[in-house]
């Protein structure tokens, strides 16, 4: 297959069991430089590779799917080059770990007959390496859901698997004012260190952090008591090195959120009332600590300097609402794309369309690169022209069924030429 002309795209369908993970890669002898990208039955982008290695021009996803259906496998290049007619190969392999063979019931044993000559296994990503179920959600916006009373067991493996880097965990909760949350992480592997982080759910402001719930233990802990109703968000994260991934769960953690409304704070949860560093590294915000309310105003008399009091204050009652609808992400705007598309027979070979070459009622369709889904439709008039003109927030992917044609668009839009090579036929027919 090639990517010619400049800008071309080719998309492939995987169908994809739920739970399984697969593996796609391009392969080379020609220097294209290749860009995967898979996205799932709903349209959502579940893995994506340039290079896989550094100098190689191939690239290689991994994924699971979350689901049984219809993978949409796309091949293009990042580079600004006009790829001629150099070509390249994709190949889809499952890389699941084999399933365990069931212990044989003890009885008469089989007669033994003679192995066939055995397969070479695909090389398959090891389950240990394997990134958990949570994953993507290295940043905000893709922030996994938990809920109070979960326990989630996870592992700091990065997405995809393979990859290098520190993997993030980034998760979001909902919580209530009045309730008193023990966030914790548990289960830690042999040599793993965490560090808790809390953020408001509305200006993502730090509120608390924790790395260690005691001197000389690793976990992390944090307690809160929210002074409102809606989001928050937390991060779990890797503190120092991080063991390699050499045997199963060599960096698995869980973490807990629970609720202990009414219950006294506890003592190993006092680190978390000031932010600590996250990864071992100064945070790169200032962080103004709430000052302490006086002991004296919780009950008692209150110690004032010299023993004077002041004059008691005029009652003030105070009400505050609060809204339960999470906050509504802001739209991207939408620009123009235009596209004007000539599909032609180059019937005289020479390489451009003429009045008489255009093919005529050919579908052309615009497609929504994230949802797939299509937004406009029309078809080519008797000179092999059409125009479509939509309005989208991003990328476009322009298609044409009975040819086999894709072509991403990028704003504002772009003018293409589709030829058909022609058929030399004998001059002798015998």
């Amino acid at each position: 297959m090639t990517l010619f002309p400049r800008g071309d795209a080719d998309f492939f369908s995987l169908w994809g069991k739920a739970g399984k993970y697969y593996q796609v890669t391009t392969t080379t002898t020609g220097g294209v430089d290749t860009r995967v990208r898979v996205f799932d039955p709903t349209g959502a982008i579940v893995a994506e590779n340039d290079d896989y290695t550094p100098g190689n021009p191939a690239s290689r996803a991994t994924f699971m799917a979350p689901g049984e259906g219809w993978f949409a496998v796309a091949v293009d290049s990042r580079a600004p080059t006009d790829w001629g007619c150099r070509k390249y190969s994709v190949t889809v392999i499952d890389v699941s770990p084999p399933t365990p063979t069931p212990t044989a019931t003890p009885g008469t044993p089989p007669t033994p007959t003679r192995p066939a000559t055995p397969t070479p296994p695909p090389t398959a990503i090891p389950g240990e390496a394997m990134y958990d179920a949570y994953e993507p959600n290295a940043e905000f916006g893709t922030a996994a859901n938990i809920g109070v009373g979960q326990t989630l067991n996870l592992n700091f493996n990065p997405y995809p698997a393979g990859s290098s880097g520190v993997d993030n965990d980034f998760f979001r909760l909902y919580v209530k004012a009045g309730d008193h949350l023990r966030i914790e992480t548990a289960s830690l592997a042999e040599g793993l260190d965490t560090n808790l982080i809390l953020y408001r759910g509305d200006s993502l402001a730090p509120l608390l952090g924790n790395d260690d719930c005691q001197p000389g233990e690793r976990r992390s802990c944090l307690e809160w008591s929210p002074d409102y109703t809606g989001l928050a968000y937390l991060l779990a994260g890797p503190v120092g090195t991080i063991p390699e991934a050499v045997a199963a769960g060599s960096r698995a953690y869980t973490l807990v959120v629970s609720n202990l409304a009414g219950q006294a704070l506890t003592p190993e949860a006092a680190g978390s009332q000031a932010i600590t560093a996250a990864y071992g590294q100064p945070l790169p915000w200032a962080v103004t600590p709430v000052p302490p309310t006086p002991a004296g105003l919780l009950g008692g008399t209150p110690d004032w300097p010299g023993g004077a009091s002041p004059a008691t204050p005029t009652a003030v009652v105070g009400v505050r609402t609060y809204s339960l609808t999470p906050p509504t992400p802001t739209p991207l705007p939408r620009q123009g794309v235009t596209v004007q598309l000539t599909i032609y027979y180059d019937e005289n070979d020479n390489r451009g369309p003429d009045p008489n070459e255009g093919i005529a009622g050919l579908s052309i369709r615009a497609l929504d690169s994230v949802s797939n889904q299509a937004i406009a439709q029309t078809f080519t008039d008797a000179y092999g022209h059409a125009t479509l003109a939509v309005a989208a927030a991003g990328e476009v992917r322009l298609s044409v069924p009975y040819l086999g044609y894709n072509q991403a668009i990028q704003p504002p839009g772009k003018q293409l030429f589709v030829r058909l090579s022609p058929m030399r036929l004998p001059s002798l027919i015998p």
